[in-house]
């Protein structure tokens, strides 16, 4: 990892929308299409970068595995 990147202060966020028009013709998506948004983002040189942005279309089934936090 980039040794300017500090990913621990970053913020992880889940928001509900549509695709929209340019996501849409991205994805080879209808603009209506409900989409679940996951955004992480973490600080570089003091400034909030995106680090990650995935996309799971409504209906489509979601596995998250995570190891148990001690």
């Amino acid at each position: 990892m980039n040794p300017g990147l500090d990913a621990a202060h970053g913020e992880r966020a889940m928001t509900a929308g549509v695709a929209g028009a340019t996501r849409g013709r991205l994805l080879s998506l209808a603009p209506s299409v409900p989409l679940l948004i996951f955004t992480r983002t973490a600080q570089h040189g003091g400034r909030a970068a995106c680090l990650a942005k995935c996309i799971v279309r409504a209906g489509e089934r979601l596995s998250v595995n995570r190891p148990p936090q001690s």
